[in-house]
């Protein structure tokens, strides 16, 4: 209340709260609140605390900055129905409503449907009821078009109220129906003749003539014209009536062995009726100039016209290859192509590959006759090993030629466990005997897979080609297990019999002329990865669900060999020594109990199943993953030495 420093009395709007005012905010003007404040306290133009007035969004007046202000501040939607308007939204500007209308797919208040269209539908073809929504969303009963309900929709060729497809009148040969989809179809038939045989028929055989009865049939029971069942009209042999299939009936029934007379079964007498009439010179029955009997050396025979003459002949040794030879070499000597039979030698050519009677085995193989099951490798020099650029290859796989001056049959599928119990009465050591007997067998020792062998020769009436010593330490070879042997000598490759591949041959049959990884391409997979290729040709740890399984399930290659990669690995016959680039000859690797193995098994890694790859066990081991292939070399006639299945050899 103090005289002020510019020397004036104290005054509203000085800023300074005098004891008569009740506040001082530097102005003499009455301002109002904040926009937005919906209350607040100010100071008048006489400096009295009033309540101040208020603009914001919401308060139904358009205040500076606000497009619109309706009253509140709620965002509203277009009236229903409309399809477009303008409201004021929460913040009071001015922008394009929410519609609500039939038609926009949304359910809305007073909506009981909304489908997206004004459209009063109506129910799918076929259905019986349904519920639609018409054009104002209301849901309602929907009309029904369904074939079977009289009146012929779109889809319908016709409509007669029902849905069974009738069948024409009986007597018509054709009419339109109405089937059972509402579609114009070809009404079925009854009628004499359809080979039906309908209501008020007795009989229908398919046509409307009265046939006879069989020829030579005394009685029978026709179907007539008119679909009635009636005796039938006879024809027989001896009746006087020279019938359509007769030649002559003169009633008497002459006996067959009067010549020139109308024979028993009304024909007349001809050449090759097996009687001999005045004109022949014989008459064997039929109208053929036959030969003599294979094998004989002259006949006289009839011929085709009835007449008499010397045969010809036909026999093994007479050098023509007749309907039953596979060769005939002109003498009943044989040599290194036929047999004295004249069949096939084993290894000479032939075709098709599998049983074969041509051949004397009975079974070609490769193209060449073979024993049973087996392919035939020619003689000659071939590659083992793999190149040092190969992928996944190993250290002791050192690419090399071998020469093979002897050519040599090997199995198409491994030893099977049916193949096993048969020479072994019964014992079969597999440890997958629920697999069958189509399974190649496992659980073999080296010495069991030779004993094996020899039993198979021995049966077969071929030489064996392993000679053991002292083995006392297993009741047999039968369970699998033959160790214990003092000693065991082979008799060579010149041995007739079965025995085992080396591993030279095993590997020149798995290639069958390929240079990859696997017969049938390059492997690709590493570590633990499935190889496509593999896949196709054998058992691995990828497809085989941790089993073997039957042999010859995959493709074999192009020499008919079987499960050389996977499966079941196979003992060979030579000892483990890393390959070296030396060419060799007639190779049986070294000599130690470290055997060989090959093929891979139903448990390994692809890049172990490779062609070229190498594993090798003592001789004694035997577990589930160690089975054998046989082979047997090719001796043929020609070679100076009486062989199984030869009578000589010069």
């Amino acid at each position: 209340d103090g005289c002020r420093t510019d020397c004036t009395l104290p005054a509203c709007g000085d800023a300074v709260v005098d004891g008569l005012e009740a506040c001082d905010d530097g102005n003499n003007v009455t301002e109002e609140c904040s926009y937005g404040q919906t209350s607040c306290t100010i100071c008048d133009a006489s400096c009295t605390e009033i309540r101040g007035e208020t603009d914001f969004c919401g308060d139904a007046v358009r205040d500076t900055g606000e497009a619109c202000d309706d009253g509140n501040t709620l965002t509203e939607e277009c009236a229903y129905g409309l399809a477009s308007c303008t409201v004021c939204t929460s913040t009071c500007a001015s922008v394009a409503g929410d519609t609500d209308r039939c038609g926009d797919a949304v359910i809305d208040a007073v909506e009981s449907c909304d489908d997206g269209n004004t459209l009063t539908e109506e129910c799918a073809y076929g259905a019986a009821s349904c519920t639609v929504c018409n054009s104002v969303c209301a849901s309602v009963a929907g009309d029904t078009d369904r074939c079977g309900d009289g009146v012929v929709d779109a889809t319908e060729g016709c409509d007669d109220g029902n849905t069974t497809t009738e069948e024409c009148a009986y007597g018509a040969a054709s009419c339109t129906v109405c089937d059972n989809t509402c579609q114009t179809v070809q009404g079925d038939t009854d009628l004499c003749g359809d080979a039906v045989r309908d209501a008020g028929e007795g009989c229908d055989d398919g046509n409307t003539v009265t046939e006879e009865c069989a020829y030579g049939v005394d009685y029978c029971a026709v179907c007539d014209s008119g679909c009635r069942t009636v005796p039938g009209d006879t024809d027989l042999c001896g009746d006087t009536v020279t019938d359509a299939p007769e030649q002559c009936d003169d009633g008497l029934l002459n006996a067959d062995l009067l010549g020139n007379a109308c024979r028993t079964d009304c024909t007349l007498p001809y050449c090759g009726d097996g009687v001999n009439d005045s004109a022949e010179g014989c008459d064997d029955g039929n109208n053929v100039t036959e030969e003599c009997a294979d094998g004989a050396s002259s006949c006289t025979i009839c011929t085709a016209a009835c007449g008499q003459l010397a045969g010809e002949t036909d026999y093994c040794g007479d050098g023509v290859v007749d309907a039953a030879e596979a060769c005939d070499n002109g003498t009943t000597q044989a040599n290194n192509v036929c047999t004295s039979s004249c069949l096939l030698q084993l290894g000479a050519t032939c075709t098709p590959d599998g049983l074969n009677p041509l051949c004397r085995s009975g079974w070609c193989g490769g193209g060449r006759c073979a024993p049973n099951g087996m392919s035939q490798i020619a003689s000659g020099t071939y590659n083992v090993g793999s190149p040092d650029t190969e992928f996944l290859r190993d250290a002791d796989e050192t690419q090399h030629a071998v020469t093979f001056t002897r050519g040599f049959f090997m199995g198409q599928t491994e030893v099977t466990q049916g193949a096993w119990k048969a020479l072994a009465g019964g014992t079969n050591p597999s440890s997958f005997p629920a697999c069958g007997d189509n399974c190649p067998v496992d659980f073999v020792d080296w010495y069991a897979a030779l004993a094996f062998a020899n039993a198979r020769s021995l049966s077969e009436g071929l030489n064996a080609c392993y000679e053991f010593k002292d083995c006392t330490l297993n009741t047999g070879w039968r369970d699998g297990a033959y160790e214990g042997c003092v000693s065991m000598t082979f008799t060579g490759l010149g041995c007739n019999g079965y025995r085992l591949p080396t591993e030279s041959e095993w590997e020149v049959a798995a290639r069958a002329g390929s240079t990859t990884g696997f017969y049938n391409g390059a492997a690709t997979a590493t570590g633990s990865s499935a190889d496509p290729l593999l896949g196709l040709i054998g058992w691995y740890n990828s497809n085989s669900a941790s089993t073997p399984h039957v042999v010859r399930g995959k493709t074999p290659n192009a020499w008919s060999i079987s499960d050389t990669s996977g499966n079941m690995a196979e003992w060979v016959w030579d000892g483990y020594a890393p390959f070296t680039a030396e060419a060799l000859t007639d190779p049986l690797g070294a000599v130690n109990t470290a055997k060989v193995l090959r093929g891979g098994a139903w448990n390994k890694l692809s890049r172990e199943c490779r062609t070229p790859d190498r594993t090798n066990f003592d001789l004694a081991t035997r577990n589930s993953t160690t089975g054998l292939r046989l082979a047997r070399t090719t001796l043929l006639c020609g070679n100076g030495v009486v062989n199984a299945g030869e009578e000589c050899d010069f």
